[in-house]
């Protein structure tokens, strides 16, 4: 579930259903908000993150209760270099660790969320749509982009 705090506000019911579904099916659920106070400014936000077992917050200033202060500080320390790794906390029952991301580049491409990035990409795929699926634009993209094939 991207942008949570829009759900737990509005569709907290629909939430809460899935999370349960979900575990009784032995599947899990994700979800996800830019800021760690979207979960805990709400009831159910609340009761997923403190039920969730493992929990990657990226680099933010957060009151945190659910945080002590040396994630706090750990939390504060997270480093990211733009288009090669961002850092993370990994926080759970038996964790609490500082880790890092390096996305291959088709997932860079596919889940890149910066405002030009995304403009050159929909230029591309307007102009293949009609010949060829997401899939293959994409992969041309990508290709095109890094000399890496996907």
């Amino acid at each position: 579930l991207d942008e949570c705090w829009n759900l737990l506000e509005n569709q907290g019911q629909f939430i809460a259903e899935s999370f349960r579904t979900f575990r009784k099916h032995g599947a899990s659920a994700i979800a996800i908000s830019q800021n760690l106070e979207d979960f805990l400014s709400t009831p159910l936000g609340r009761v997923i993150y403190q039920t969730t077992y493992f929990k990657f917050i990226f680099r933010q200033e957060t009151s945190g209760e659910f945080l002590t202060d040396h994630q706090k500080e750990m939390l504060l320390s997270l480093k990211s270099k733009k288009r090669v790794y961002s850092e993370f906390l990994l926080v759970s029952d038996f964790h609490q660790k500082i880790c890092r991301f390096y996305a291959s580049p088709l997932k860079f491409h596919l889940f890149n969320s910066d405002k030009t990035e995304r403009e050159r990409f929909t230029r591309f795929r307007d102009e293949r749509e009609n010949l060829l699926d997401f899939k293959e634009i994409l992969h041309q993209y990508v290709y095109l982009k890094t000399g890496v094939e996907v």
